[in-house]
C-alpha cells in the first residue's frame, strides 16, 4: 500500500514528465520524487523509462 502523497508524485509524473517540474508545483525536492517513484513502481509492478 502506498500513501496518498506518494501516489501524487506518480501522477504529477506521468502529467508533467520530469522530477524538476515536478518539484517546482509540489515543494519536495528531485530525490523525495524519485524515492516516491520507486516506491510506486515496486507497489504496482510497473517498469518507468527515462
Amino acid at each position: 500500500m502506498v500513501e496518498i502523497n506518494t501516489l501524487a508524485c506518480l501522477d504529477y509524473l506521468m502529467w508533467l514528465r520530469t522530477g524538476d517540474e515536478v518539484a517546482k508545483r509540489t515543494g519536495l525536492n528531485q530525490s523525495t520524487i524519485s524515492r516516491n517513484l520507486h516506491k510506486c513502481c515496486e507497489a504496482f509492478f510497473l517498469n518507468v523509462k527515462k
